[in-house]
């Protein structure tokens, strides 16, 4: 029996060392392992490196980026977040409406998504988490035929959904003329958008706001001035809440009236139980005024009151500027307009006063506010970095900006916010991650004049003929696309005619080639092309290996009805080539041939016909 020994050495061979000559073998080589050297730890300064990682998509994402909310109201509730990072998603349960925009449905034209079940206009819609839009009685008809409890997979995404994550949606219709869907040669209203830099809040530059009656880190009821139209999030008055829902309760009724005309009592019944769950919410809806949020949403009233005498003063002090005491008064003229015009005179000469006065400690200096142009109807579509350029080259200073203009669109940009974007565009930092938005390039001649333009002549050119060119890769690559599309179109209908096809001349090939090797093989082959025809002259019968119809020209050939044979017919086929009788002969030949080679009998070789329309048949012994 052979040994084996390891010999310890202080110097390890490179090389394999084996003894095949005794019966000793060393594998002191074969046990030399040895870790790799470890990595020097590197203590200097490290450059620090972009990383360019995708960021995995995920439905809070898209939700948060592609919609608004509107907020269950509570004075309570901390919002501050929010206003600081516009990439924190909201709590599904702070959430008591989506507000979907008329340009994000399905069916922009309608202003309606479809939902998926049903394939109408959703009736009472309702959101899920993953992002989908359902009626609600068909979400819970769909939830009621689960196997689990409570829950089912989305028919669409197959995420989990339940009926307590259902959040009520509102469709956001903005003015017909300001949908903010313009094109090319069409007319946009814009509006200066301000927000300041510490804030995520952004809207139209007015009388509103700046002020003291919209804060800019805490959320706005939903009644206030530009807050539903451009606000991201903003808190309802009960009373706006138990309108909604009223609204879904009568197309709920309408919906089940329907269902029963039609005598569908089973939909019937579903549509019924969400009467139930919108009642409920009604109900939730009034318990939700509580003396604090009256108090509060009454506050906020005074404030527009407020605001809206201010602007009543200061068009009068314009007006009557020049209106004095001594001066003849109106027979229509009351207490109350020289009342007005007391108040007139009195905050006119304390302003006067306030400025004579000199200011020893100034106040500190205002953080800076950005200033954008947008649509005037709320959706995500800004004027196009180089028109703004030209706009503070005319006015001088952002400020000075009209709050409201129309211009002219010559051609629009589509994109969505990252990074990159946030970086070139600060202004919009204020947008959600992966934000849909749209850049116009407008004619600004009728707001700034020809010749402020003149000085960005060589900047439009470039922005003209760089759009030109981007044109002309879109048109080549869709060219492109449509030829992809016409060759793969074009292949698809030969292969279907070539499969369609290919049966009669394989099936004639066959036969061709199995004619040649039994002739080959000394067995006497009747032509099939002698045999009789039909009684009406036409050959409806195609040739074939296996008798008057073959099984690939059964396939592809016409159908022909089946009749009982005729002594004529019977007399034709007995005149034709019996295959079995081919066969028969073509074994005793090749038994005759083989069996004079020794005294063994042999078997004869047993022939394997292809239907594939392959080659010629081989012989293989069994």
């Amino acid at each position: 029996m052979a040994t084996v020994r390891l010999k310890s050495t202080s110097r390890p061979s490179k090389r394999p060392k084996l003894n095949l000559g005794s019966d000793e073998s060393n594998l002191n080589d074969l046990v030399n392992f040895q870790l790799p050297p470890r990595r020097q730890h590197f203590t200097g300064p490290r450059r620090s490196r972009k990383t360019t990682a995708n960021i995995p998509w995920a439905k809070e994402r898209f939700i948060n980026s592609a919609y608004r909310f509107v907020l269950k109201p509570s004075v309570t509730a901390d919002y501050t977040v929010h206003f600081v990072d516009p990439d924190i998603y909201f709590q599904w349960g702070d959430i008591a409406q989506i507000l979907v925009p008329y340009t994000g449905t399905s069916l922009s034209g309608e202003g309606n998504s479809t939902c998926p079940i049903c394939l109408c206009p959703p009736v009472a819609p309702r959101m899920t988490k993953c992002g989908h839009v359902y009626c609600f009685a068909c979400a819970i008809h769909y939830l009621h035929t689960s196997e689990h409890a409570g829950w089912h997979r989305c028919p669409i995404c197959f995420d989990s959904i339940s009926e307590t994550s259902l959040k009520p949606v509102k469709w956001f219709h903005g003015s017909e003329t300001e949908s903010g869907i313009a094109g090319p040669g069409s007319t946009l209203k814009m509006r200066l958008m301000q927000r300041p830099q510490i804030t995520t809040l952004a809207l139209p530059q007015s009388e509103t706001w700046p002020s003291d009656l919209i804060s800019p880190h805490q959320a706005a009821f939903q009644f206030l001035p530009d807050i539903y139209t451009f606000a991201k999030f903003m808190i309802p008055a009960p009373q706006s809440l138990q309108d909604d829902f009223q609204q879904e309760l009568e197309a709920l009724q309408i919906d089940r009236s329907e269902k029963i005309g039609f005598g569908d009592s089973l939909e019937a019944s579903f549509v019924e139980g969400a009467i139930t769950k919108v009642r409920a919410l009604i109900e939730e809806a009034k318990s939700l005024n509580v003396p604090s949020l009256r108090n509060a949403i009454a506050t906020a009233k005074r404030g527009m009151e407020n605001i809206a005498s201010q602007r009543i003063l200061r068009e009068a002090t314009t007006k009557f500027a020049d209106f004095s005491v001594s001066d003849h008064r109106p027979e229509d003229w009351t207490e109350e307009q020289e009342q007005a015009l007391n108040d007139i005179r009195a905050a006119s000469s304390a302003s006067t006063r306030l400025k004579a006065r000199k200011n020893v400690n100034p106040p500190p200096p205002s953080t800076s506010t950005y200033y954008f142009y947008q649509a005037a109807s709320g959706s995500l579509t800004f004027l196009h970095p180089l028109d703004i350029r030209i706009l503070l080259s005319h006015f001088g200073t952002y400020a000075s900006f009209p709050e409201t203009i129309e211009v002219k669109v010559e051609a629009r940009n589509e994109g969505s916010v990252d990074e990159d974007l946030r970086k070139r565009c600060r202004y919009l930092a204020h947008l959600p991650e992966a934000a849909d938005v749209t850049f116009i390039e407008a004619d600004l001649e009728q707001v700034v004049g020809r010749d402020a333009l003149a000085p960005f002549e060589g900047a439009l050119r470039s922005r003209r003929a760089r759009r030109k060119e981007r044109e002309r890769k879109d048109d080549r690559a869709k060219a492109r696309a449509e030829e992809k599309e016409k060759e793969r179109m074009a292949e698809e209908h030969w292969v279907l005619r070539f499969s369609a096809s290919r049966h009669a001349p394989s099936a004639q090939r066959e036969e061709e080639e199995l004619r040649a090797f039994l002739q080959g093989a000394g067995v006497d082959v009747e032509d099939r092309d002698q045999s009789p025809v039909g009684a009406q002259g036409q050959q409806n019968a195609l040739p074939g290996a296996w008798g008057e119809r073959s099984f690939a020209s059964t396939l592809s050939g016409p159908a022909i009805a089946r009749s009982r044979p005729t002594p004529d017919t019977q007399r034709g086929n007995d005149d034709g080539w019996d295959m079995d009788a081919a066969w028969k002969e073509l074994e005793q030949a090749r038994s005759i041939s083989s069996g004079g080679e020794g005294g063994r009998k042999k078997k004869a070789p047993k022939l394997v016909l292809s239907l594939n329309g392959g080659g010629v048949p081989t012989p293989r012994r069994r």
